[in-house]
């Protein structure tokens, strides 16, 4: 679960599958108060329990619909997660049993008659899920040993209980690493869940992000018809769409009364907007696959020889239009980008904001500024090429007290030619008498004094640019100080920065319709919501900024840009 692109992948899965309590094993987290549980669950309340790892093994993590499933109790073991509840609908008591087996037959023991204990004593109806660890039959590994004595006595288990198995759709094997495939992974029910539900569907879906396949299991099939129509503006800037709304509307033809007229016209450009996005997304998948085709073997020329200047530019290009794709879902991407690409006097916003190293789990040891003026990145960029995890934290590659001057690499291959090794003498010097404290990291604005972030450090810098200063009035340079802090807000909280921003007043609005000429293009028409904020649309009569603009101020204030437009007649 530390993997930040699994989230996504798990919370698409639930939703797609309608799947009210969901089952993790192998959580390798110590500890789940700091982690964002919001980003694997997705849409709607929920309730999460777990049981923290020892060490980096283990970890077992169940989390629930509060609208669906009432949690009565909690049973906890260092492999077993128990939770007691009731189906609210049916008004049914189930137990929902989240495993975790170790790997020796001895734990593995412990486990079983915990197990049998729990279950034997309550007549409620079980669903017993995870990883087991453990295979029924031996043709359920290849290319890996099978222990027929652990065999044996899994069996015996599940027979004392009565648990008992659907017919798994999809997929032989739940496990594969490499040559090694194994079914360890299952859910099992007991006899009344069963008679129950005997046509249940059990399935295994696609590994995706994970070595282990999800599994699903569904007791009842709904149909509520069509799902609503979803349009998202980020598509009124692909190339083609506005001449298919034109062309499709033109096209229709249709004798009738005026409403049904209508309803049909819709229905009519709505399926043609449904195949234009069909299309496009199937191409881009097939784009997509390509280009880490391409980049997967310049990742594998890199480690035997150097890239040539035409392989190194179809590889920072595919890269390139790999983080297009991925961003070109709205309007907060194109903040994102924005604020990055800001710069003032060659010094780029990100750069501003520098992080004060505590214990090292915010800050990324590469991306951002911390240790220097510049990110890792780019003082060392020959390392930066050869790093295997280059989303890394600081607490990944520098050693704890225990540790001290040692820093923990993770290369592709060890660098070798004269720059990279000059290149990680370099970076040794710098990194090799950090410490790490007992303390979170902090945000500070990139300054003298290194105070924190604040609206009025950001339009100071702002001002050191000559041609801002000169080619805006001041109305903008305050609306553009103040957009910044949502700039940073976000920013934190896409790559996990300490929220410390200081933000306007609560009884400020900010109001947002496209961009400030080519000097700064920053927004995309839409509404944006800061935490706490009232926030709605205005548009800028200022002559430059040709009718587009930003508005903020105080509610019931006179509009900042009409004043300004007043000052200069």
């Amino acid at each position: 679960m530390g993997r930040v692109d699994k989230a996504g992948w798990i919370s698409n899965i639930r939703v797609a599958n309608e799947i009210n309590f969901v089952m993790f094993q192998e959580s390798q987290l110590t500890s789940m108060q700091n982690v964002n549980l919001d980003r694997f669950w997705g849409r709607g309340d929920y309730e999460v329990d777990w049981v923290d790892a020892t060490g980096r093994s283990g970890g077992i993590v169940s989390m629930w619909d509060k609208k669906v499933f009432q949690k009565l109790s909690v049973l906890k073991h260092r492999n077993i997660l128990v939770v007691h509840g009731i189906i609210k609908s049916i008004g049914m008591k189930v137990g929902l049993v989240n495993v975790y087996a170790p790997q020796k037959i001895d734990d593995k023991r412990v486990v079983w008659r915990e197990l049998e204990r729990i279950i034997s004593q309550d007549p409620s109806v079980w669903i017993v899920g995870g990883d087991f660890n453990c295979v029924r039959d031996r043709s359920e590994r290849k290319s890996s040993k099978f222990d027929v004595v652990s065999t044996n006595e899994f069996n015996d288990f599940l027979d004392g209980l009565d648990l008992h198995e659907y017919g798994l759709q999809g997929r032989k094997y739940t496990f594969v690493a490499g040559n090694k495939c194994s079914r360890i992974d299952r859910i099992f029910v007991s006899l009344n869940f069963l008679n129950r539900w005997p046509n249940a569907e059990y399935r295994a879906l696609p590994r995706g992000k994970s070595d282990h396949s999800p599994l699903i299991l569904k007791v009842e099939y709904r149909n509520f018809g069509p799902k609503p129509f979803k349009f998202f503006n980020s598509w009124l800037d692909r190339d083609g769409f506005a001449d298919l709304i034109t062309t499709n509307a033109g096209r229709f033809c249709e004798n009738t009364c005026p409403d049904i007229f209508l309803l049909h016209k819709l229905k009519f450009i709505r399926k043609a907007i449904v195949e234009w996005k069909t299309r496009n997304m199937r191409f881009e998948e097939e784009e997509v696959q390509s280009i880490r085709v391409d980049l997967d073997e310049l990742d594998g020329e890199v480690e035997h020889r150097d890239l040539r200047e035409e392989e190194q530019w179809v590889y920072c290009e595919g890269h390139r239009r790999l983080r297009e794709i991925e961003q070109s879902s709205g309007p907060w991407s194109k903040i994102v980008k924005a604020a990055y690409a800001t710069q003032v006097q060659g010094t780029r916003f990100i750069n501003m904001i520098r992080g004060m190293l505590g214990d090292g789990t915010d800050i990324r040891f590469w991306l951002d500024t911390w240790i220097s003026d510049m990110p890792l990145r780019d003082l060392f960029p020959n390392l930066f090429r050869l790093e295997r995890n280059k989303w890394c934290k600081v607490v990944d590659r520098i050693g704890n007290d225990n540790d001290a001057g040692l820093v923990q690499w993770e290369w592709k291959r060890y660098p070798s030619s004269d720059d990279e090794t000059r290149e990680l003498i370099e970076c040794f010097r710098l990194v090799t008498a950090v410490r790490l404290q007992h303390r979170r990291d902090s945000w500070r604005w990139n300054s003298g004094s290194n105070i924190t972030y604040t609206v009025k450090e950001t339009r100071k810098w702002l001002r050191n640019d000559q041609v801002f200063a000169e080619r805006f009035p001041r109305a903008i340079q305050i609306t553009f100080s103040h957009v910044v802090v949502a700039f940073e807000w976000l920013l934190r909280r896409r790559v996990g920065y300490v929220r410390e921003a200081s933000f306007p007043p609560d009884d400020h609005v900010l109001c947002a319709k496209t961009v400030l000429s080519s000097c700064c293009s920053l927004f995309w028409p839409t509404c944006l919501r800061l935490p706490g904020k009232r926030i709605i649309y205005g548009i800028c009569s200022s002559s430059v900024c040709s009718g587009k603009g930003m508005y903020i101020g105080r509610t019931g204030m006179r509009d900042h840009f009409s004043q300004a437009r007043r000052r200069r007649a």
